[in-house]
């Protein structure tokens, strides 16, 4: 019978494992603990959620190039002995990936003394993180990104979003539509957003990079007792993209003053002093690295960003919640709502974002 210790026995550890235990409380993939004999080293396996990721071998051939390609930066630039990104422990048959009875399972090297924060406890994690993000750019900068595949086609395809509204629109059930009606006015109204971005990737004027394409602030591991970030971690989405789509949902997801899901509309704003940390760490690798379209199009990414997940929710909430998990049939709605009003409080700031974006660049 197949069992967690005989699929860690796959991978190849430098020792006998000496215990197996559950870790973190990760909402989509499986994680484990493995700590060997020996006390030296720990390891993280993880199964890998298939019914979430339809492709786990194009995924993981993903995420290997790219920790290759990272840590292979790490050694030309003889960086820092402490400087650190996540490390693959391939199978004992060399592959990325263990395929078994229980499905589909990943094995990295444990990064010790880390931590990971749903919010920044000060402004110096901010910065922090806006340089982490920057650094993963960079690093990848050189990197041929047609080497890798798209895990979820059109993700951030925001045309395409909205085309989705719109047809759940069409179909959504009487009650639902006219609880939703106000904000389905507010989206379509604002609808010109969605094709600002991938207009310019279309005329050559804001490139293809290599992305991570989930850039919420619990991606970013820090170091303990620290205000120091260690690197961004959850690699699953990396493919194909536009740095605007990493900076812009950094700064969504940071930058607010309110969980995602505040009822309290009143409470929710844009916190410019958050996202002028946030934008100084990311500047401060990036501003010689992005060309002139995607500098003109920065403030405004966190504003399309914005609107973005805030049209996936309602689009949701339209189609009866058949994608995000929900905790009370209001929920997606209050979450639209939520990110709506965000918007709009950027979208009174978008002169003072600019602004602060202008200083930075100086």
């Amino acid at each position: 019978m197949e069992t967690i210790t005989y699929i860690a026995q796959q991978f190849a550890l430098p020792g006998l494992i000496q215990s197996i235990e559950p870790y973190g409380e990760g909402h989509i993939n499986d994680t484990y603990l493995v700590k060997l004999r020996s006390g030296s080293q720990a390891f993280m396996l993880q199964r890998i959620n298939d019914k979430v990721f339809k492709d786990v071998p194009v995924l993981m051939s993903n995420i290997d190039k790219v920790i290759a390609h990272i840590n292979a930066y790490f050694n030309a630039h003889h960086l820092p002995e402490n400087a650190q990104f996540l490390k693959l422990v391939h199978t004992k048959t060399k592959h990325a990936y263990y395929q078994g009875k229980l499905g589909y399972f990943r094995m990295y090297e444990f990064i010790p003394d880390s931590v990971t924060y749903t919010a920044a406890p000060r402004l110096k994690h901010l910065e922090a993180a806006g340089r982490a993000i920057g650094e993963f750019q960079h690093m990848l900068a050189d990197f041929d990104a047609t080497q890798l595949s798209e895990t979820i086609p059109l993700f951030h395809d925001t045309p395409n979003r909205v085309e989705a509204l719109i047809k759940a629109i069409a179909t959504a059930q009487p009650q639902r539509f006219e609880k939703a009606r106000g904000i389905i006015t507010l989206a379509l109204e604002r609808q010109p957003y969605a094709s600002k971005v991938t207009e310019a990737i279309a005329r050559g004027e804001v490139p293809i990079r290599v992305t991570h394409n989930d850039t919420k602030f619990n991606n970013i591991l820090f170091k303990a007792n620290s205000s120091d970030a260690i690197c961004l971690v959850d690699l699953d989405t990396v493919m194909p993209g536009s740095a605007l789509y990493d900076f812009g949902d950094a700064v969504r997801s940071a930058c607010t003053t309110s969980a995602e899901d505040e009822t309290d509309l009143d409470s929710v704003k844009f916190d410019l002093r958050k996202f002028k940390a946030l934008t100084r760490g990311y500047l401060s690798v990036m501003k010689q690295e992005l060309k002139p379209k995607e500098i003109e199009l920065l403030a405004f990414s966190p504003i399309l960003l914005t609107y973005e997940v805030a049209v996936r929710f309602l689009t949701d909430y339209l189609l009866e919640d058949i994608y995000f998990k929900i905790d009370y049939p209001e929920h997606n709605l209050v979450r639209a709502e939520n990110q709506f009003q965000l918007m709009k409080s950027m979208e009174s700031k978008l002169p003072f974002m600019q602004k602060t974006i202008d200083d930075l660049l100086k």
